[in-house]
């Protein structure tokens, strides 16, 4: 029993000295990690001539890095045939190369912007370590910058071609890859001699094709040429945008009722062919005897896939036969022979709708000047139309307005706005009718819009130099998108007279088109896009000052 006790309390004697030794510590954690990795060292060293044929290739960063996403970033240019394989111990990265290198030859293994940590941070801007597996290694650049490159960044490539020719050349790797940074800026470092095709991709599947539509491009002006005269080439500027190389299809064709049909088409479509009404042809299959008129054409959207066509007369129940020819998309890809059949609706007894109204009616002041537009979702009756809709300021005193309808379903109100007023639309819906006599609501509807003071605005000009052309168009970007366009004076001479205040981003191009809006170029048959710079900073306007950007260079460093 003293035994029993003795030991029991040598426990407590040690437990007590245990407690006692014990640190009070605070919780573990802190601020989150938001530096960006580093690249702390690269083997082959940047620089490095007479490289091995078979080279080990060796990345150590800062960080220990998401792997995936990391591996997607890192390339070897000029691409090799086959993907390398990655392995990882700890922070550094080991690249085991599928092939043999090419003997004299400059390689450049590049770290894309898009490199992520285990903590999510970006590198934010691309790396490159050049090689050679001969005695040289090459300097050639180019510089550019995607003005729309999307948050995740836009891969740039760039085709060493044989000649000037350019064929198909999205059905073949790159040979170079880098990545635009957080401000859409790209550059290639240590070009061999030769010309270059240089596109910017959204390669959302990683798999180094351009796959249309579902990923935006953007087309170079010019191609470039890299040689002893021309060592570099900067600023490349281009504008991502859509572009397809499949030709287009119906997706649907119904008949809602015995006036109209509704098409709708894979694609967006080309005004100048869609809306002729001498590329259709409706034919009734049950009886050859009743002909079909299409009397109007118009869009049931501003993309123009969908269009309706005006058929007074069809039969209920009865089969018919569309076909459409020479329809052209807005990618300027041909349609084939389109046919399909359908079968007519009942008679019309839907009433219209008002289904979109620019600019949207609200506080917002807007500069005067602007039209309305109305959309309906069929053709109305356009008689006495201005007895049906009227406008006033806010003591209701009339305001004059022009009226056009832009299409039968499209009515564009044409006002006479003053500056720094507030005014009332008013439509009574119960007087607008349909083609089959349905009207458009039993309200009147009231739309308030408001025009900006004069001393709100601020004005920007600049001075244009170097133009290849004169038909010269200056655009002012607003931060949510909206754009603001103006034309240069014969001395190239430009001003913006009425900028709502905030940040721009200014870029002027050459409508050698002339169709009044930058032409993005064509993919099959390939089409460079129009030339197109940009102001190196953005630009701050405030109201009632005038800011002079100072001068645009339309000749690159390279001329």
């Amino acid at each position: 029993m003293k035994f029993l006790l003795g030991n029991i309390q040598w426990f407590i004697l040690i437990l007590l000295c245990i407690c006692m030794c014990a640190k009070v510590e605070p919780p573990g954690g802190g601020p989150d990690d938001k530096s960006p990795p580093e690249i702390i060292s690269v083997i082959p060293r940047a620089g490095s001539v007479n490289v091995s044929l078979e080279p080990e290739l060796e990345i150590l960063f800062s960080e220990r890095m998401k792997k995936e996403t990391t591996e997607k970033a890192i390339f070897i240019l000029p691409l090799l045939f086959d993907y390398p394989r990655f392995e990882w111990s700890g922070k550094k990265l080991s690249i085991k190369l599928p092939e043999k290198l090419k003997e004299n030859t400059t390689y450049v293994l590049t770290v894309g912007a898009l490199a992520v940590d285990s903590h999510g941070n970006k590198l934010g801007r691309t790396q490159s370590f050049p090689f050679s597996t001969g005695q040289t290694i090459y300097t050639g650049s180019i510089a550019g910058r995607v003005l729309n490159a999307s948050a995740r960044g836009m891969d740039i490539w760039a085709y060493k071609l044989d000649s000037p020719e350019i064929g198909m050349f999205w059905m073949s790797i790159p040979d170079y890859i880098t990545q635009t940074d957080s401000l859409g800026e790209f550059q290639f470092e240590y070009l061999s001699y030769g010309i270059y095709l240089v596109v910017a991709v959204e390669d959302k599947n990683n798999d180094q094709f351009f796959t249309p539509p579902s990923e935006k491009i953007a087309l170079p002006d010019t191609l470039i040429t890299i040689d002893e005269n021309a060592m570099e080439y900067k600023p490349l500027f281009m504008i991502a945008s859509e572009l397809d190389t499949l030709k287009p299809y119906l997706s649907k064709v119904e008949s809602p009722d015995d006036r109209k049909v509704f098409i709708e088409f894979s694609q967006r479509m080309d005004s100048s062919s869609v809306f002729l009404k001498s590329n259709y042809k409706i034919e009734n299959l049950e009886d050859s005897i009743l002909t079909v008129s299409i009397v109007d054409i118009y869009p049931y959207s501003d993309d123009k896939k969908t269009i309706v066509l005006e058929c007074p007369g069809l039969v209920t129940g009865n089969k018919y036969r569309l076909t459409a020819v020479n329809l052209y998309s807005i990618y300027e890809i041909a349609a084939d022979t389109l046919v399909q059949i359908f079968e007519a609706g009942g008679a019309d007894t839907t009433s219209p709708e008002l289904i979109k109204i620019s600019p949207k009616p609200g506080r917002q002041a807007l500069p005067a000047g602007f039209d309305i537009k109305f959309m309906f979702s069929e053709s109305c009756d356009t008689n006495d139309i201005t007895q049906k809709v009227f406008l006033s300021d806010t003591l209701k005193v009339p305001v004059s307005f022009k009226i056009d309808w832009e299409y039968p379903n499209l009515l564009v109100v044409k006002p006479d706005f003053q500056s720094g007023e507030a005014y009332l639309f008013s439509m009574d819906e119960s007087s607008i009718f349909d083609l089959a006599g349905n009207p458009l609501g039993d309200s009147i509807m009231i739309y308030e819009y408001y025009t900006a003071a004069e001393d709100t605005f601020g004005q920007v000009g600049g001075q244009l130099i170097n133009y290849p052309v004169d038909s010269i168009i200056v655009e002012a970007i607003s931060e949510n998108g909206e754009s603001t366009i103006t034309f240069s004076s014969d001395n190239g001479k430009f001003m913006f007279n009425k900028l709502f205040p905030g940040t721009y981003v200014v870029r002027a191009f050459c409508d050698t088109d002339n169709n009044g809006q930058f032409s993005c170029g064509k993919i099959k048959p390939f089409r460079f896009a129009e030339h197109i710079i940009f102001h190196v900073d953005s630009v701050t306007v405030r109201a009632r000052w005038e800011t002079d950007i100072g001068v645009f260079d339309f000749k690159s460093s390279s001329d």
